[in-house]
Parts: structure tokens; sequence; C-alpha cells
């Protein structure tokens, strides 16, 4: 391990997706699971690689069986995490993507997250 402690490596990696995810389930106490997450995150991910993303492609992304990936994208889109729209090349398969509010609804995750980097890096990665 480097003595550098401003090194980002795979342990600062997983040590933040930890905290990451046990700071959102936290948040919302039992309102989101982790299959809840690991949706959203592969609604990120599409988007982010300029994917369309479908139940379809979130249920091959995640292994999650398809009827449990339709369930939560519409207690999702309930909840305005996401939005739909129709594909224009196949009206009947939807297109997912997060919906308005929700990058500002994670504002104050995102900051939580930002103090436990910054007081991690503080701390200097264990050795």
């Amino acid at each position: 391990m480097s003595n550098n402690p401003h090194e980002v490596t795979a342990h600062v990696v997983v040590e933040y997706a930890k905290n990451l995810f046990r700071m959102l389930t936290e948040k919302y106490g039992g309102a989101s699971t982790l299959n809840e997450l690991r949706v959203i995150n592969q609604v990120i991910l599409c988007h982010s690689k300029g994917r369309s993303c479908s139940v379809t492609a979130l249920y091959k992304a995640t292994g999650i069986p398809k009827s449990t990936v339709s369930r939560i994208v519409t207690n999702l889109q309930r909840d305005g995490w996401v939005s739909d729209r129709p594909d224009r090349t196949d009206r009947r398969k939807r297109i997912i993507s997060l919906g308005p509010s929700s990058l500002d609804r994670t504002a104050e995750d995102i900051n939580k997250a930002i103090q436990w980097i910054n007081d991690f890096r503080d701390r200097g990665l264990p050795t």
C-alpha cells in the first residue's frame, strides 16, 4: 500500500461505496432496498455511457428478476426517482432515465459522502 494518503486505491473505492450505501439506507430506512440502489446505479451507468436503459437492460445488467425490476421501476417512478418515455423505434419499450428531481434529492447524501471522503483522507489510509 502506498504512503500517499490521497491515493485512490481499490480499497478506498470499496470503503467509499460501502459508506455511501450505508448512508443511503440509513437516510431512507426501509424505503430503499439494495436492489433499488442497484437499479438506480444501472440507470446512471446507462445514461453516463449514452446507452438507452429499459427494464430488459436493467434486468440483464443486474440479474434481478425482470418482474422485480419492473416493480422497482414503478416504485421509483412513483417516488420521482426515475421517469420513462416510449422508445423511438419500438413504442412498446420504455426508456428509463433519472427523474428531474432525483439529483436534487441526493445532494444531501453527496455532501455527506464528500465529508466522509475528507474525513477518510485526513485520517490517512489504513496500513
